[in-house]
């Protein structure tokens, strides 16, 4: 706990690391901390596909050469598992559903106090657009590179050597995965999300803009999902 909360301590400069303790293995039943062998038994016989791709960002932080190394193994023996191609389709088509279902139902206005910007932003007629959240958006993204990685490691296992997204992209594109068009708007949607992402958190606004702000990278992302991402029977 003393951990987390020096991980989470808000500083002028932010928050260093968000810590969401639900997500460990089994959640909220499942001990705070657990061994790597319990952490590899549990990724091999009760994980649940999202966290597998949760396991495709994931990366060692702190800890010794021998730790990391294998926590390292241990993710590139899940991740390079050869999978059922349709259940695993189904089930991250299904997981985006349920998030686009509960961003439907949840209210667009932020927590927190509105900024005169939110204010003016939010008075306005125009349909917003939620860089993270909405379809074509950054989380998108994510499950497209989540889905390639998870179909296509048990054959190139340098898909899994990286951990961030615009790495793993070019790892696609160059063993012929994605095509150099596709793996260019990928990440060039990618590296606009973020960066509007990070002005608005800097102002301590919601990540909320004009829809017709970012209506050509959305159309090129969805068109991408509808490639990758169909669900089967």
């Amino acid at each position: 706990q003393k951990i987390i909360h020096i991980l989470t301590t808000r500083l002028a400069s932010g928050v260093l690391y968000e810590v969401d303790v639900r997500l460990r293995p089994s959640g909220r039943s499942g001990m705070l901390v657990s061994s790597l062998e319990a952490f590899e038994k549990y990724q091999l016989n009760n994980a649940w596909t999202w966290e597998h791709q949760a396991l495709v960002r994931a990366r060692p932080i702190v800890g010794t050469p021998v730790l990391t190394g294998k926590f390292k193994s241990i993710r590139s023996k899940i991740l390079c598992r050869n999978r059922d191609q349709n259940q695993l389709i189904n089930d991250i088509f299904s997981m985006r559903k349920k998030m686009l279902e509960q961003l439907i139902m949840k209210k667009r206005t932020p927590k927190k106090p509105l900024l005169k910007t939110n204010i003016e932003r939010s008075s306005t007629n125009l349909p917003m657009f939620d860089i993270k959240y909405d379809e074509g958006g950054m989380i998108d993204i994510e499950f497209i590179v989540q889905t390639k990685v998870l179909s296509h490691a048990h054959q190139f296992i340098d898909l899994v050597h990286w951990s961030d997204n615009i790495r793993i992209i070019d790892s696609l594109e160059s063993n012929g995965i994605f095509s150099f068009d596709d793996a260019k708007n990928l990440k060039e949607a990618y590296i606009d999300y973020r960066s509007l992402g990070h002005r608005l958190q800097l102002q301590n606004e919601p990540l909320l803009v004009k829809a017709n702000q970012c209506s050509t990278q959305r159309k090129q992302v969805t068109t991408i999902w509808s490639k990758v991402i169909k669900k089967k029977g």
